[in-house]
């Protein structure tokens, strides 16, 4: 005789509820990732830099112009976030991001076995820092706005809380994680922040609504349909 579903015997209030829960748990994965993908380097190009065969100048070039565009693609995702999904943007930047991660691991790998020279290193851990901003921008907007529009006044302080503690764990802890990872190889951290990425999309993908969240789908969401607000208004 077949047990019956657990999840079957729940209201459907209660499955609602498991459903945001378990929504909320991606976007802060996500964030923890994203986080982590853009501090990790920090521990690893002062330490590996000059055995690159590159001047702190260029070390410094390699990082200023990827947080100069994490800056100004902040608010153009602020203003797609409106009309795309939380789902396909979160899904989409991460796996992206997963992609320029690995490059500039690869680069700075071949760099020292001496298969590239300085200036195409160079180059390549510029372009690929570049290009990971602003998909890394994209993170913290869409959860802003998707919590902002799923969630009601009382529920949403713990949501926003849940969020920035989730993206300055993943700033914070990566640094350290990343100089105990390289212990076992110098790509080893690059692989773990890029398992850590494709984990996330995938959580998102499965447990983020399908449809457009300015829609309130979550069970917590407060906002009237047809009563446009802004998620800077909301929050």
């Amino acid at each position: 005789m077949t047990q019956p579903d657990p999840t079957s015997l729940a209201t459907p209030a209660q499955q609602a509820d498991r459903a945001a829960s378990l929504a909320l748990a991606s976007v802060c994965f996500a964030l923890f990732a994203a986080a982590t993908s853009m501090s990790c380097v920090f521990a690893i190009l002062p330490s590996v830099g000059r055995d690159l065969g590159l001047s702190e100048p260029q070390i410094g070039w390699v990082v200023a112009p990827a947080a100069l565009v994490f800056v100004l693609f902040g608010p153009v995702w602020g203003r797609l976030g409106r009309h795309w999904p939380a789902r396909g943007i979160f899904t989409a930047a991460l796996l992206m991001v997963a992609v320029f991660t690995l490059l500039f691991g690869f680069a700075l790998a071949w760099r020292l076995e001496a298969r590239i020279s300085v200036f195409l290193c160079f180059a390549l851990l510029i372009a690929s820092r570049v290009l990971l901003s602003p998909f890394s921008a994209a993170m913290l907007p869409t959860a802003q706005s998707y919590i902002a529009h799923t969630t009601d006044s009382t529920y949403r302080p713990r949501a926003l809380a849940s969020m920035g503690a989730s993206f300055a764990l993943g700033m914070v802890a990566s640094p350290g994680l990343a100089a105990i990872a390289t212990g076992a190889g110098l790509l080893t951290p690059f692989y773990v922040v890029t398992i850590l990425l494709v984990a996330a999309a995938a959580c998102t993908w499965m447990w983020l609504p399908r449809v457009h969240h300015g829609a309130a789908t979550a069970p917590h969401a407060s906002a009237a349909p047809g009563h446009p607000k802004t998620a800077w208004a909301l929050i």
